[in-house]
């Protein structure tokens, strides 16, 4: 089975990835995936982007991974 996964790379950006989860919830294809990595962002950018994921119930959909260091691209 093909798959197709939108990663999206944040770091002091929540607003940006936010406004990027809004516009892939427009995209419907089988088997899509959007995971959302934070690089070590020091300012709120993790509780921004769960409540966004809370608030619209996308948490069984979405895979949010916290990095310990700002690993980059």
């Amino acid at each position: 089975m093909d798959r197709t996964s939108a990663i999206i790379i944040n770091y002091k950006t929540p607003d940006l990835t936010v406004d990027c989860l809004k516009s892939l919830a427009e995209v419907a294809v089988f088997g899509f995936t959007r995971i959302i990595i934070d690089n070590n962002s020091p300012d709120n950018s993790i509780d921004l982007i769960s409540d966004y994921l809370n608030r619209n119930n996308l948490n069984d959909s979405v895979d949010l991974i916290v990095n310990d260091k700002n690993a980059g691209f």
